[in-house]
């Protein structure tokens, strides 16, 4: 039996045999960031350097691979990650690419010049263009009313300091 943690969606568990026995936190808090199969193989190698637990299955909310916390693994299981260059079978004690084996740091190095986005492609989203859109309106309507609030200030100030314009003041 071990406790098992979903480093992507947060879900925790109690697992024995494969399968969960407690459910500490459900997961699906959030979805892979850039990209599932970049997230899945930085998990792996994590996994593998020795930085965090070896993994020890399938997230059952998200699909990314389950890290071991607490307890003992028997064996992990094989990943098939898919990417258009060809596909990479990773387990804790091999990395095989379509080529034949590869390091860890090629593995990452394919896969995120496939699924990594680019700087401008980040900046040319829809969501942010429309953000910025609708805050550049917000700022114009602020500026105009800015402006009306000055142009009435200093109005009342005249009309307060040299009295009524229609009319000519007289000594």
């Amino acid at each position: 039996m071990g406790d098992v943690r979903c480093p992507t969606c947060f879900y925790e568990a109690s697992w024995e045999d494969g399968q969960p026995v407690v459910v500490h936190q459900e997961g699906g808090v959030r979805a892979p960031s850039p990209h599932p199969s970049l997230a899945a193989l930085r998990v792996w190698v994590a996994a593998r350097g020795g930085h965090t637990g070896p993994v020890l299955g399938v997230c059952p909310q998200c699909h990314m691979p389950l890290i071991l916390t607490d307890g003992d693994a028997d064996a992990s299981p094989d990943a098939l990650l898919r990417s258009p260059k060809g596909d990479l079978q990773i387990s804790m004690t091999h990395l095989e690419g379509p080529e034949g084996p590869i390091s860890d740091d090629e593995a990452l190095a394919l896969f995120e010049a496939q699924f990594q986005p680019r700087v401008i492609d980040q900046f040319l989203d829809w969501r942010i263009i429309f953000l910025v859109a609708v805050l550049g309106i917000f700022a114009l309507i602020f500026l105009i009313w800015l402006g009306a609030a000055a142009y009435v200030t200093n109005f009342l100030y005249a009309m307060g300091t040299q009295g009524n314009f229609s009319a000519p003041s007289v000594p």
